[in-house]
Parts: C-alpha cells; sequence; structure tokens
C-alpha cells in the first residue's frame, strides 16, 4: 500500500512515469482482496486502478486494462453480479484479440464459460469452452490449458443431463403433491408424505450438484413444509439447515444466519449435537463473509467444541480448518494457527489410522449459479436485486414461516446426509444417477465451494436480522508493503 500511495503522488503531481505500474499495482491488491473472498474490497480496487486508466487517457487497448477487466470479471461472477461480469470478460477477450494476447483470449472464453455454467446455460458455456479450445490450437506447450477445457466440457455436458432429470423429477413431485392432496385425512396421507420428502432430498442434492441454488431454496423450503406435517423435528431441522446454505450461497447472509440459527435451535431442542456443530460453523462461514472475523471465529471454535462432544472428527476437522484460517488469515496470528494447525495434523492422523475420515462434503457454490430455468432474462432477474444481495441485511421474508497457511478448502455450508428411510426406496431408483456423472460433477463443485477452493477461473497472469452481525469490514491492519507486477 505504501508503493501505491507513492506512486499515486508522483502522478497527481504530473510526473507518472510509473504510470503503468501504479495500474498493476491497484490490480495486484485486487488480485490479493479476490484470493481472500474480500470481493467489495477488490471490486473497489480494480475499478480505481480503471478510473487511473481513463483519468491518463491509457490506450483502450492496452494490456493493463486487460488484466483489470479479467479480475473484474471475477469478481462480479462471485458477487453473482452476471451482467457486470459478462461486460468485463467480453472487454477482456476483446482487448486481447485485438493484441493478439492469443492465451489471454482463450483464457477469456473460458471465464465466459464458466459465467454461462454458474446460471445453466450450458449450450452456451459449451460453445465458449469450444471457441478457447479453438484457439489454443495456435499456441504450443498449453497441454494442461487444453486438458483444463476437455474437462470443463465433460463437466458442463453432466452438468445439463442432470438439469435434465432435475426438471422431469419436478414434474413428478408435482404429481405426488397432488396424490397427497387427494388422499388427505386417509391412511395413504402420511405414506405419501414421506415420499414427497424423499423426492425433494434428491432434488435438492441435484440443485446443488449443478449449484441451482434458487432451485436449491425452492426445493429445501418445500422439505420444510413437508417435514412440518411429518412433524419429525430432526427431519424439520435438516430442512432450516438446507434452507439457510440456499441464502448462504446466494449471498443474502442475513437470511442465512437467521435459518442457520433456527435450525441451531431446533437441533438443540432435540440434542442433536451433529447438527448443532454443523449449524455453527455455517454461521461462522455466514459471519465471515460479513466481516466479523471475531464473530466467526467464535461460532468456529463453538462448532468445534460440540463437535468433540459429539465424538464428530469430521465435524472437527472443518471447524479446525476454519479456526486455522480466522487466525492465520484474518487475524495474522500465527501462533494461534500453528496450534490449530497441530490439531488438525494430530486429527487427520487419527481419522487416517482408523480409516474413518470421510471428507465433510463440499457443495457448489460461492456463488452462485441460478436455477433450473436457464432463460436470456436471468442475467437481468439477478442483476435486479443490485448489491442487495450480497448485504448482510435481510431481504423482505418470502412468506416462508486451511490445509495450508493461506489457502484451505473447506465447504462453506456443510449439511447433514439427509437419511432416507426402507419407505422411500423405489424414489432412490428412480433417481438413481449415473456415478461418472457423480464424480464429474464433484470435481467441478470441489473447484468452486469452500471459502479458499482453488479457482475455476483461468488466470490471466503467466504463473431476522441478529445484531450480532456486524456490516462493516474489519480492516487488516498489515498491509502488503511491495508489490510485484503481473504479467500479461
Amino acid at each position: 500500500m505504501k508503493l501505491v500511495k507513492g506512486l499515486r503522488e508522483n502522478a497527481s503531481s504530473g510526473k507518472s512515469p510509473y504510470l503503468k505500474e501504479l495500474i498493476d499495482a491497484y490490480n495486484n491488491l485486487g488480485m490479493l482482496e479476490l484470493d481472500l473472498d474480500n470481493f467489495e474490497e477488490a471490486e473497489q480496487l480494480l475499478n480505481q486502478g480503471l478510473k487511473i486508466c481513463d483519468e491518463e487517457e491509457v490506450n483502450q487497448y492496452d494490456d493493463a486494462r486487460t488484466r483489470l477487466h479479467h479480475n473484474l470479471g471475477n469478481v462480479y461472477t462471485e458477487l453473482r453480479n452476471w451482467n457486470k461480469a459478462k461486460v468485463h470478460i467480453e472487454k477482456d477477450i476483446a482487448i486481447c484479440r485485438n493484441i493478439d494476447h492469443i492465451q489471454g483470449e482463450a483464457k477469456g472464453f473460458i471465464n465466459l464459460g464458466e459465467l454461462h455454467s454458474r446460471i445453466q446455460k450450458y449450450d452456451d458455456a459449451k460453445l465458449c469452452y469450444e471457441k478457447a479450445l479453438h484457439i489454443t490450437k495456435g499456441l504450443e506447450d498449453e497441454d494442461a490449458l487444453v486438458d483444463q477445457i476437455h474437462q470443463n466440457i465433460e463437466t458442463v455436458t453432466k452438468a445439463a443431463e442432470v438439469l435434465e432429470e432435475l426438471k422431469k423429477d419436478e414434474q413428478k413431485l408435482k404429481k405426488l403433491v397432488r396424490d397427497t392432496s387427494n388422499a388427505r385425512g386417509t391412511p395413504k396421507e402420511r405414506k405419501l408424505l414421506c415420499e414427497q420428502h424423499a423426492w425433494l432430498d434428491n432434488l435438492i442434492e441435484k440443485a446443488r450438484m449443478i449449484s441451482a441454488w434458487p432451485k436449491h431454496k425452492e426445493f429445501s423450503k418445500g422439505k420444510k413444509r413437508v417435514t412440518n406435517e411429518l412433524r419429525e423435528k430432526e427431519k424439520q431441522s435438516d430442512a432450516l439447515l438446507s434452507i439457510g446454505e440456499s441464502y448462504q450461497k446466494l449471498r443474502i447472509f442475513g437470511k442465512a444466519r437467521k435459518w442457520y440459527m433456527k435450525s441451531w435451535n431446533m437441533y438443540r431442542s432435540i440434542g442433536n449435537l451433529e447438527g448443532q456443530a454443523l449449524a455453527k460453523v455455517n454461521i461462522g462461514n455466514v459471519l465471515d463473509s460479513c466481516g466479523d472475523w471475531a464473530g466467526a471465529l467464535q461460532a468456529f471454535e463453538e462448532g468445534y467444541r460440540i463437535a468433540v462432544e459429539g465424538n464428530l472428527p469430521n465435524v472437527q476437522l472443518s471447524a479446525l480448518e476454519n479456526m486455522h484460517y480466522s487466525h492465520m488469515v484474518r487475524f495474522d496470528s500465527v501462533e494461534d494457527a500453528k496450534q490449530v494447525h497441530q490439531k488438525i495434523d494430530n486429527l487427520k492422523q487419527i481419522l487416517n489410522q482408523h480409516g474413518l475420515r470421510d471428507t465433510v462434503s463440499d457443495y457448489c457454490s460461492e456463488t452462485e449459479s441460478e436455477g433450473g430455468d436457464a432463460s436470456d432474462k436471468m442475467l437481468d432477474q439477478e442483476d435486479s436485486d443490485g448489491h442487495a444481495a450480497n448485504a448482510c441485511s435481510e431481504e423482505p421474508d418470502d412468506h416462508v414461516t486451511l490445509a495450508s497457511l493461506v489457502h484451505r478448502s473447506r465447504s462453506s455450508s456443510n449439511t447433514k446426509a439427509s437419511k432416507i428411510h426402507s419407505i422411500q426406496k423405489k424414489v432412490d431408483r428412480s433417481c438413481h444417477m449415473d456415478e461418472h456423472t457423480r464424480e464429474v460433477l464433484s470435481k467441478s463443485c470441489s473447484n468452486q465451494s469452500g471459502k479458499r477452493r482453488v479457482r475455476v477461473f483461468i488466470s490471466d497472469d503467466e504463473a431476522d436480522e441478529s445484531p450480532e452481525i456486524d456490516q462493516s469490514k474489519k480492516k487488516r491492519t498489515n498491509q502488503t508493503d511491495s508489490l510485484s507486477t503481473s504479467g500479461a
């Protein structure tokens, strides 16, 4: 930051021999904030870089601009601002094409494909990946990039199949709902409600696999309705947890926390320690996204305590990895981070020795995808919410009562496995999914989910609201003193 301020002073005084370095410094700081999931801060820094480009009349096709557009495209994709993301990604592609930066152009199309994939426009995503593949034919020593494109094509192909299955299953659910309505007051009613619950679990899982979070929310609220009729508190708690996950992925953090708190309270009322621990970890993730880092750490620690009490090693691991990240990145507390890291290593060793490690499921993100109806109106509908959808304040109620020192892979919403009873076996058979499809989508999801995930984006560089939510971002005291400029 000292470097940026010094360069800014030189530029404002009319001396701008380091203009390119100044712009690149803003880009690098923006990339740092992006990597820490501080998307609003990244947005401000990168837009400041573009503002300097405009003020200094930097050529519209300068390579400094393409880096800024590239990273802004990534930022707005994470913020679910699809229209702005598309604008910046397309500008990145146009500049790269104009300056004959073939690799950058290909990577731009990969990011555009990722954007379309996030909103279930799989045909458009596939076209973008195929364009990227065609462009890379003129490049040497890009085997890794080509492999990535082929993997992306396979992923969207499988995701399209799951989307079609989801639509068909949704129609079957609607028929089941009608049958249940006709069976009110008869001995068949409860059996049909249990079958509804099973169908909803399967639909929730498929929506999660393709990151169709509006659909996920719809099905989760349907599950809540059914579980209320069944009067089974554990199933009700699971439904509340699932609704919280929907809102978290949609970046409506106030509502996410509200539903997580409801699930935690109900889990507590029935003495379900696993549910309590998972809810606490998820609340911590929400608070972290809102900037309440102290509150997040406290929630992670509470989740860990409950998981220890319940002898739940996988939930312990999830809580510890979140605690490690908080100490290391949010608070720069190296000693505390080391202590937690030692606990993580010890726990992993125990899990591996006993063959118990069943990694807590990482479901598709941050961010992150639209519902099953992939229409051209989807971008406008999402953007109509503006940044309000990203805020920690609640939206109006919709009438439904580190594995390493810096990077970590953790689920940003851990949910309990659904318990499907024998009465629902025929539903399982009907909704059976090809294991290869599940594996491909699982890999894609793991790339998108978690606060410190390996990003799907291809870098353009070579190398009821509670007052407990602190809506103001906590400022880190230690800033980067020196920055290297990024390569085109």
